[in-house]
C-alpha cells in the first residue's frame, strides 16, 4: 500500500486534465488496471449498436444523449498491476488545468429531498397500481460537500479494499468528469463466444451474523423473477446456447441481492454491441415492459440520471469483455460529490421502505470518504 500512496497525487492530478483515463479493479482479485488516452476526446458514440467490433473502457449513461453521450476510451496504454502502473506514471508529465472543473463541469441542480422522492414514488406507484407496468425502478441523487483536499484516488483504493467482490473503478474524462463506483451487477463478462450475465434484484439490508440466512419476502423475489425472466427472453433470441444458475443471495456492501448467473455462448463476438443493446437498459435499472418503463422514467423522475445506471468497464471483440452496470457510484465536482441509488418498485411497494432502501444503497459510496 506503501507504494500505491506514493503516485494518488498523481492520479488525482489527472483528473484535472484533458487526458481520458479509467482505473479499475474486478471483483475477487486484488491486481488494477488502467486504461489511458493521453489526449483527444474519448470516443462519442450515438449507438450501443456501434460498440461492435469496437476495444477500449466503456463509460455508458443511462441514456444517450448529447449531454452525456457513450464513451469508449481508446487504449493507448492498458496495464494492469501497480508496479506497472507506477512506473509508467512516473513517466508522465502531468500539466494541470487549473480549476478545469469548474470550467467544464456546470452543476446541475438535482432534486435529492425526501419530499422529491416521495412526489417520483406517488407517480410511479399509481403507474404500477394501474396495471401499466410490472416494475419500475426510481431513483435519486444526494448530494454533499466535498472539502478541497478530497482524493478521488484514496476513495478508489478505499473501495477496492472495502467491497473485494464488487467492480471497482475511477474513470475520469473531459467530456463526463470524473466518476467512481462499486458494483456487484454484471451486465456482460466474458470472451470467445463464452460469456455471462447476471439477474440481480431486490435489496435486504446484510445482517451482521453471517450464520443467519436471508429471508426473502414476495416482494423481492418477485422483482427478482422479472429481472431473469426478461434475460431468458433476450438470451433465448441472441444465444447459441445457454444455462442458468441458481439463484443465490449476494452481498454487496451493507446490503444483499438475489442474484441469477446465466451462461451462454455468443459467437458472432464482433456484434457485441448488438446483444449489449438489447441488455441495457435491464429490468434491474429500469422495469418492465422495458422500453415503455424507460419513456416513464426520462418523463416522470425528476432528474438526471447522468451516467448513473448505465454500464462501464473493458470491451474486446477479440479478447476478454468485463462490462458492469454503474449502480453504486459518484460523481466528483468542484466542491461537492453527488451520490446515485434507487430501487424496483411493484405494485406493493412501501413508500418508506423503498427510500429506506435507497439511504441503505448509498452508504455504499457514503462509506469510503
Amino acid at each position: 500500500m506503501t507504494d500505491q500512496l506514493l503516485h494518488i497525487e498523481r492520479i488525482n492530478k489527472l483528473t484535472q486534465t484533458d487526458s481520458c483515463f479509467a482505473l479499475y479493479r474486478l471483483p475477487g482479485e486484488e491486481s488494477v488496471c488502467l486504461v489511458y488516452q493521453a489526449s483527444g476526446q474519448p470516443s462519442l458514440i450515438r449507438s450501443i449498436s456501434e460498440l461492435n467490433n469496437r476495444e477500449g473502457f466503456v463509460f455508458a449513461p443511462f441514456q444517450i444523449t448529447d449531454k452525456h453521450p457513450l464513451l469508449l476510451i481508446n487504449p493507448e496504454k492498458r496495464l494492469a498491476g501497480w508496479e506497472v502502473i507506477e512506473a509508467f506514471l512516473s513517466t508522465l508529465t502531468i500539466n494541470n488545468k487549473k480549476n478545469a472543473s469548474r470550467e467544464i463541469f456546470a452543476h446541475s441542480p438535482q432534486k435529492n429531498t425526501k419530499s422529491a422522492y416521495l412526489a417520483a414514488f406517488g407517480k410511479f406507484i399509481e403507474a404500477l397500481q394501474s396495471g401499466k407496468f410490472n416494475k419500475l425502478v426510481l431513483s435519486r441523487c444526494a448530494t454533499i460537500a466535498c472539502q478541497p483536499e478530497f482524493s478521488p484516488a484514496e476513495a478508489f483504493l478505499r473501495a477496492c479494499g472495502k467491497y473485494s467482490g464488487a467492480f471497482v473503478y475511477l474513470c475520469h474524462t473531459p467530456v463526463s468528469g470524473t466518476w467512481m463506483g462499486s458494483t456487484p451487477e454484471v451486465l456482460l463478462k466474458g470472451g470467445h463466444a463464452a460469456y455471462q450475465t447476471v439477474a440481480l434484484a431486490g435489496t435486504r439490508k446484510a445482517k451482521t451474523d453471517c450464520t443467519t440466512a436471508t429471508r426473502w419476502d414476495h416482494k423481492n423475489k418477485n422483482e427478482q423473477s422479472l429481472v431473469a425472466l426478461y434475460l431468458r427472453e433476450v438470451l433465448s433470441r441472441n444465444a447459441e446456447s445457454w444455462s442458468e444458475e441458481k439463484t443465490e443471495t449476494l452481498t454487496a456492501g451493507n446490503v444483499v441481492h438475489l442474484k441469477t448467473g446465466f451462461s451462454f455462448s455468443y459467437p458472432t463476438t464482433g456484434k457485441l454491441g448488438d446483444l449489449l443493446q438489447q441488455l441495457h437498459p435491464t429490468p434491474a435499472v429500469c422495469g418492465l415492459p422495458k422500453e415503455e418503463a424507460y419513456r416513464f422514467i426520462l418523463a416522470e423522475e425528476g432528474y438526471d440520471r447522468e451516467y448513473y445506471s448505465g454500464f462501464t468497464g473493458y470491451l474486446s471483440a477479440d479478447n476478454q469483455t468485463d462490462l458492469y452496470v454503474n449502480l453504486r457510484c459518484m460523481k466528483i465536482e468542484a466542491g461537492e460529490l453527488k451520490l446515485f441509488a434507487g430501487g424496483g418498485l411493484l405494485p406493493s411497494s412501501n413508500r418508506e421502505t423503498e427510500w429506506k432502501e435507497t439511504e441503505e444503497k448509498l452508504q455504499t459510496m457514503r462509506g469510503i470518504l
